[in-house]
C-alpha cells in the first residue's frame, strides 16, 4: 500500500452499522410505497421503465448517504449497506403491490398492513406465485403471465438491487479525519487547467513538488481540460490532491471524467497556496 495517498480505515462499529441499516430500512418502506402508486397509476410500458430506474437510483444515492451520515468507512459494509437497502426496495414495492391488489386501496395503513409478509416469505412466495398465474402486466393488450413475466421481474429485480450497489461502488472515496471524526470537504480550484497527457511525467513531478507542477500548467481548451480538486480540512495536517481530465461533450454538458491523479497527501500550506493562487469553491457534500 503507498502510504502517499489515501485508503480508508475500514473502520465501521455495529452501532453505525445498525443505525445505517435502520435508516435505509424505513426510507425503503416509504419509496417504495411511492413507487406502487406511480406505477399503478401510470400504465405505460416506457414510463414504468423510466420510473423503476428512478427508485432504483434513490435507493442508492440514499445508501450512500446514510453511509456517509453514519461515517461507514469499511468498503464491505458500505456494499452491503448498498444491497440490503435494495433488496428492502424490492421487498417492500411488492408488499405495497400485494396490499393494492387485495383490498384495492393505495392506502399507507393498508401498506402498512401487509407487513406481516416480513415475517411470511413463504406465505408472500405463494402470493407472487398466484399473481403470476393470474398476470398483472400487459402490453399490447396481452396479459404476460407465468414464465414470461417471471422474467419481467427478474429484470426489474436486478435494477432494484443493482443499481445502489453499482453506485457505491463507483461513487468515489471521500478522506475521513480519524483525529477530528468528520469527512474533508472538498474545493475545486476554479481555473481549468490544460488536459494531462503526459501522466507518467506529471504523476511523478506532483509526487516531488505538488504546488509547482499544477502552477506549471497552462490554462486548458474550451470543454477538454483538467481540474484540480483539494480536499481541505482545517486543524488537519495532511490534506488531499485530486486531478481529473474533464471533456464535455457541449460546453456545459455532460462531463467524461477521466482520473489522472487520487487523493494525493498534501501539507496544509500546500494546500492554502493553490487555494489562494488560483481561487476554490467549496463543493455541496452530496455532489460527491
Amino acid at each position: 500500500m503507498d502510504n502517499r495517498f489515501y485508503q480508508h480505515s475500514e473502520k465501521s462499529t455495529p452501532i453505525n452499522l445498525g443505525v445505517a441499516i435502520v435508516l435505509s430500512f424505513i426510507v425503503a418502506i416509504l419509496l417504495a410505497y411511492i413507487y406502487n402508486i406511480l406505477i399503478i397509476h401510470i400504465p405505460f410500458v416506457y414510463i414504468n421503465v423510466f420510473i423503476t430506474a428512478i427508485f432504483a437510483a434513490g435507493l442508492g444515492y440514499t445508501s450512500k448517504f446514510i453511509s456517509r451520515l453514519t461515517k461507514i468507512r469499511n468498503n464491505r459494509h458500505n456494499l452491503l449497506l448498498a444491497g440490503l437497502t435494495g433488496f428492502c426496495g424490492f421487498y417492500f414495492q411488492w408488499i405495497a403491490y400485494a396490499a393494492f391488489l387485495n383490498t384495492n386501496s393505495l392506502s399507507f395503513g393498508d401498506y402498512i398492513s401487509h407487513f406481516n409478509f416480513i415475517y411470511d416469505p413463504i406465505g408472500f412466495l405463494i402470493a407472487i406465485i398466484e399473481f403470476s398465474k393470474v398476470g398483472s402486466w400487459s402490453m399490447f393488450g396481452i396479459t404476460f403471465r407465468d414464465f414470461p413475466l417471471w422474467i419481467i421481474w427478474t429484470i426489474e429485480a436486478g435494477m432494484i438491487i443493482g443499481f445502489p450497489i453499482f453506485i457505491m461502488i463507483k461513487h468515489p472515496i471521500v478522506p475521513f479525519s480519524e483525529q477530528l471524526d468528520q469527512w474533508y470537504p472538498r474545493y475545486k480550484l476554479t481555473y481549468e487547467f490544460e488536459k494531462i497527457t503526459m501522466r507518467i511525467k506529471f504523476n511523478e513531478d506532483m509526487l516531488s513538488n505538488p504546488e509547482a507542477t499544477i502552477s506549471a500548467l497552462s490554462y486548458g481548451a474550451p470543454g477538454r481540460y483538467s481540474e484540480v480538486l483539494i480536499y481541505y480540512l482545517k486543524d488537519e495536517q495532511i490534506q488531499y490532491l485530486s486531478v481529473d481530465n474533464v471533456l464535455l461533450e457541449d460546453r456545459g454538458g455532460k462531463k467524461d471524467i477521466d482520473h489522472v491523479i487520487q487523493l494525493l497527501k498534501i501539507d496544509t500550506q500546500t494546500a492554502k497556496t493553490l487555494m489562494e493562487k488560483f481561487g476554490s469553491k467549496k463543493e455541496f457534500a452530496l455532489n460527491y
